[in-house]
């Protein structure tokens, strides 16, 4: 999956894991560790790889919508969470 995110934000945000999550829960190959640093109000582009079950993908080509939960170190060694609404790339005419 190819990801463009975006920090609005005044602080660098440092992003740990990614996990694509379903509608109920997340499934087996659906974390991701990573190290990702977002600059302030800046973007980046990452590609990450998830292995979901085929019913749970087949609903998502049908219009249903996962969420990507995206772990982010905090200061003083904490994290928190962030959930991403996924909105698909318009990949033109009949994709």
């Amino acid at each position: 999956m190819q990801l463009h995110l975006v920090n609005r934000g005044a602080g660098d945000l440092h992003i740990q894991r990614i996990t694509l999550w379903d509608f109920s829960h997340p499934t087996k190959g659906g974390t991701q560790a990573c190290s990702l640093v977002i600059r302030a109000s800046s973007s980046a582009d990452t590609k990450q790889e998830f292995t979901i079950p085929q019913a749970e993908y087949a609903l998502w080509r049908r219009g249903a919508q996962p969420r990507l939960v995206l772990e982010v170190a905090a200061p003083g060694g904490r994290s928190s969470t962030e959930v991403v609404s996924l909105e698909r790339a318009d990949r033109g005419k009949g994709n």
